[in-house]
């Protein structure tokens, strides 16, 4: 027999469910002196209008309505997105928030989320497995969410070079009618599929030399048993155990001059469990592409699917658990008739479970009955807003809007690099058994090295204005602040004795902007739109300038590089062979006497670096094998920019004839004249900094540009439309990109040049059409199809070295349609996302991966070059969204299914790239992650009892798939079937 602890909300969920029985058979009596009205009318035509947006927009848009939203809000954070097709989220299982995918482009604020107007981002380290950059959001709270595909100057969805997303809480339409006075809105619902999460006792504050299975050997740090822990079979949990019970409650006034609303939110659930059906598609073997890769006895495949073998079907999926807690107040007050002030305050706490992707081990899990369960991470947001509307009635030049805003943010997150529980220092002596045992000098108490912290500050401001310059030219100015601050109290790793924790990052950031667009509508079916946006901004590396301050050994500035040496292997022309063996030269004999006369012949002199004389190893041309090699060097110069490129490097710019084969005078063979030979930057050609050079600070990097935009509507008939645009969207580095880390330091600080902004030129055109009258819906129908093409300059990457560059290009193409039809007793709608290219071009990066030019590489290559992070963001081929449902009994009764389809990702070009350059493609190398084609259902009932009483009963992956999520960055699948029964009250 199972037991179950009825909390205070497991109590009040079972309570309500039982409230919709003695509804039903009541659904006609009068209620007392309280006037029951339908409160979410208001709501309802806003979200009508937001559905309708998405096909009268010049680009892509997508809106997500607060039933749509609170339907689907799913499991984890990130499910609150699975609706938008093409939208994705970064490792959606592993983080507790929010890290958007927009046509293949993510990261680093490229795609800003805001939350009533307010910003919070953090970019976090994920280990070998690149960053993550997480918006935390309670789903709980949402009431619509606005989606612009690309860049925008219309609109008040804040955008840059990925597009945008805006993300609305709840508010006193949600909770009172328009003609009411006062409302309670209550929501409360319970979810199958969890599991409580249990926390090892890893024993902080305790001595390590207590536990004898930490120090047992030198890796049993690494390989921690407390961490470990069986995880459980799903068993009840696939019905309602009251495992995952989450609840609203809100309620609200409005008065004469003001409305006030206050909201509490609470969701409690545990571990999830993983699906069933479909596992034998990730359970191929790990153990060739992880344990010998680590011993770099050869490149992985990243498209190797073996995640079923580690998280098997249907058993617990650790590290997945979430508990979040949220209050909200917002009032408005209305000043005059047509002045506005609205302020308004959130504060959202979230512990969840996080596991470093880099240490789920998935060689030593595979095949054994354990998984690694974490302490649970935490974060909490604050955040202020006070936004002031003022549009006469009598005047044209004043529509206004202005809105300041704070966020701080504090988060415990387990990023750091380190390990759950590792020592402050270890007592070598006492582990190996010399000395007198324990150093009492030797402090050995347990820490948490996994947890990094992060304090954040954001104040921003926004203005905008709108002006009728005539009846048929509007002009609208918008300007912008905003002012960062990152800051840690992380224990310095020097002060630890684990070697992968983190430097913390911390700094300074500044960004202003102004921009201005004109609306002009010349005729009844033309619409033209022109502005541009200027942007201005710095970045300071609080933590650099300090240490630098400091004069902290590590920190100081590195010598100038005044070119690279590039190491390369030629073989012996005939002439020098027969001239050598006449000195005396003997093949491959090793003693150094022969070695010499071999090099004086030549003219070449060993004082300066070894030269190396080797047999040719050559995989990829066996036939080369056993070819006398003899080992030269070369300076290979920067250009203007401080850029190493293809130009400069002298197998690429004709120099040297890569290319270029002869008869190998040892062999008798016809083979490559030159080889490849390891380079290391110690070989580099540099100017030794003087003391004062080593230790001055940079001080702000700064950086500015200007973006124009264009946009033009031409409607064919009063039902078709056609639309183009141009809109080009600059962003300027983030604090992560501009501070020093584990991830390394930026190449721009080794070449003494500062970073360019990122620029995106998007060009977009589409078509809709209006089907309402030719199919005779009752309400709506449409469709629209549109192209996009969007290249981004100077995008901000990491190279193999982990030195973080820019790019000269990302490129990205694609078709996206949506269409919808609803008849009021049945309704639809479909999205299909289609990518024709998602490619990263540059001169430097293929000159730096092949710098003989062997395999003479091309400058572009799909999704991005080893060791960068945009390799990782690559979206699938195509995905399909669609809504299907019916309505019965005067709409009283809904029915309806979500159906989602995925295809796997192809990455032709890096599987080329593996085979010729295996050592960049380790797993300690961010490799993707691969999931297979997916396709998930999901179905629901709603059941509106009367006008305030609303149940709701849910299926998601209603066939109990195991599938893994596109994009993810950490090898964890996704939930199994779940069911959900929630109850609605709206007085």
């Amino acid at each position: 027999m199972y037991k179950y602890k009825l909390t205070p909300i497991t109590t009040a969920i079972i309570t309500a469910l039982f409230i919709p029985i003695t509804a039903l058979g009541e659904k006609e009596e009068h209620l007392g002196t309280i006037t029951v009205q339908d409160s979410a009318k208001t709501i309802k035509e806003r979200d009508q209008q937001g559905y309708d947006d998405q096909y009268d927009a010049k680009g892509s848009k997508i809106y997500l309505g607060k039933d749509l939203v609170e339907r689907y809000k799913g499991t984890s954070t990130a499910d609150v997105l699975n609706s938008a097709v093409g939208v994705y989220s970064g490792d959606a299982r592993n983080s507790g928030a929010l890290d958007p995918n927009i046509r293949g482009i993510q990261g680093q604020e490229r795609v800003p989320v805001t939350v009533d107007g307010t910003e919070q981002s953090l970019t976090v380290y994920r280990g070998y497995n690149g960053a993550n950059n997480r918006n935390y959001v309670d789903p709980n709270l949402i009431s619509s969410i606005e989606i612009e595909k690309s860049g925008s100057l219309a609109g008040d969805i804040k955008t840059s070079v990925g597009g945008g997303i805006a993300i609305r809480t709840i508010g006193i339409d949600d909770v009172v009618a328009p003609d009411e006075k006062f409302g309670v809105s209550l929501k409360l619902e319970t979810s199958s599929n969890s599991t409580r999460e249990r926390i090892p006792h890893y024993g902080y504050g305790e001595d390590y030399r207590d536990h004898p299975e930490i120090y047992k050997n030198k890796n049993s740090v690494l390989s921690d048993p407390v961490v470990n822990i069986t995880p459980k079979s799903r068993g009840n949990a696939q019905f309602f155990n009251f495992k995952d019970n989450g609840g609203r409650i809100a309620v609200g006034t409005r008065q004469e001059k003001f409305d006030l609303m206050a909201a509490y939110a609470y969701r409690r659930q545990g571990n999830y469990f993983a699906g069933k059906n479909g596992a034998h598609r990730y359970k191929e073997s790990v153990q060739l592409n992880e344990q010998q890769t680590v011993q770099q006895q050869l490149g992985p495949d990243p498209y190797l699917p073996f995640a079923a073998n580690v998280f098997r079907p249907g058993k617990e999926v650790t590290n997945t658990s979430n508990e979040l807690e949220s209050y909200l107040v917002k009032t408005n007050l209305y000043l005059t008739e047509n002045q506005t002030l609205h302020l308004g305050f959130r504060r959202s706490e979230s512990t969840y479970g996080e596991i470093m992707p880099s240490r789920l081990g998935f060689a030593e899990l595979e095949g054994k009955q354990v998984l690694p369960q974490w302490p649970l991470a935490h974060f909490t947001v604050n955040a202020y807003n006070a936004e002031y509307k003022w549009k006469p009635d009598d005047n044209q030049w004043i529509d206004l809007n202005a809105n300041v805003w704070m966020t701080h943010s504090v988060g415990d997150t387990n990023t750091s690099g380190g390990y759950p529980r590792e020592p402050k220092e270890r007592d070598w002596g006492f582990e190996y058994g010399y000395g007198d045992g324990r150093d009492p000098n030797i402090d050995g108490t347990l820490i948490n090295t996994a947890a990094t912290n992060s304090e954040n500050d954001r104040i921003g401001f926004n203005l905008r204005n709108t002006m009728a310059l005539t009846p048929d030219l509007d002009l609208t100015i918008r300007g912008s602040m905003l002012k960062e601050k990152l800051d840690s109290n992380d224990v310095p790793p020097s002060q630890t004795a684990s070697p992968f924790i983190a430097l913390p990052r911390k700094g300074h950031r500044q960004e202003t902007s102004i921009a201005f667009n004109f609306n002009y509508r010349p005729t009844s079916w033309l619409e033209l739109d022109a502005g541009a946006k200027y942007i201005d901004g710095w970045t300071e590396d609080d933590y650099l300038k300090e240490q630098m301050r400091n004069r902290t050994k590590g920190f100081q500035n590195p010598d100038e590089r005044l070119a690279k040496q590039i190491n390369y292997n030629r073989i012996l022309t005939q002439e020098e062979y027969n001239k050598a063996v006449a000195n005396g030269y003997q093949p491959f004999n090793g003693a150094y006497q022969n070695k010499q006369i071999l090099l004086k012949t030549i003219g070449l002199d060993d004082t300066n670096y070894t030269v190396y004389i080797t047999k040719r190893k050559n995989s990829q041309h066996p036939e080369e094998n056993g070819v006398l090699d003899v080992n030269f060097r070369t300076e290979w110069k920067s250009d203007n920019d401080g850029r190493y490129t293809t130009k400069t490097n002298p197998f690429h710019n004709g120099t040297f004839d890569s290319q270029a084969r002869a008869v190998d005078p040892v062999t008798g063979k016809e083979v490559y004249v030159y080889g490849s030979s390891y380079s290391h930057p110690s070989d580099d050609i540099k100017r030794e900094l003087t003391e004062e050079e080593k230790w001055k600070f940079s001080g702000k990097q700064k950086s500015h540009g200007w973006a124009p935009a264009f946009g033009a509507n031409i409607w064919l008939s009063d039902n078709d439309r056609v639309y183009a645009r141009y809109i080009e969207t600059v962003r300027l580095p983030s604090i992560f990109e501009s501070s020093i880390g584990f991830a390394g330091e930026s190449e721009a600080r080794k070449e003494r040049m500062a970073f360019k902004p990122e620029r995106a030129k998007t060009f977009e055109f589409g078509y809709s059409r209006n089907l309402q009258g030719f199919l005779g819906a009752e309400r709506h129908a449409d469709v629209k199809i549109g192209y996009y093409h969007t290249v981004i300059e100077n995008a901000f990457d990491r190279d193999g070295r982990l030195n973080f560059v820019q790019v000269k290009e990302h490129k990205t193409a694609g078709i996206e349609a949506l269409a919808r039809y609803d008849n009021g007793g049945v309704f639809m709608d479909i999205g299909v996302d289609y990518r024709l290219k998602n490619e990263v071009c540059d001169d430097s990066a293929p000159a730096n991966l092949d710098p003989t030019n062997r395999y003479n590489l091309s400058q572009c290559t799909t999704a991005g070059f080893p060791g960068g992070f945009l390799r990782t963001q690559l979206q699938p081929k195509y995905a399909i969204n669609s809504n299907l449902g019916m309505r019965f009994m005067d709409e009283d009764l809904e029915v309806g299914t979500r159906l989602r389809y995925t295809s796997s990702v192809q990455n032709k070009d890096e599987r080329k790239l593996m085979q010729q350059f295996p050592g960049s493609y380790s797993m300690a190398n961010n490799s993707p992650m691969h999931w297979t084609p997916t396709f998930t259902a999901d179905a629901y009932a709603s059941y509106q009892i009367d006008k305030n009483i609303n149940v709701e009963f849910l299926v998601t992956n209603l066939t109990d798939r195991y599938y893994i999520d596109p994009l993810t960055r950490s090898m964890m699948p996704a939930p199994g079937r779940t069911l959900r029964l929630g109850l609605n009250a709206q007085f």
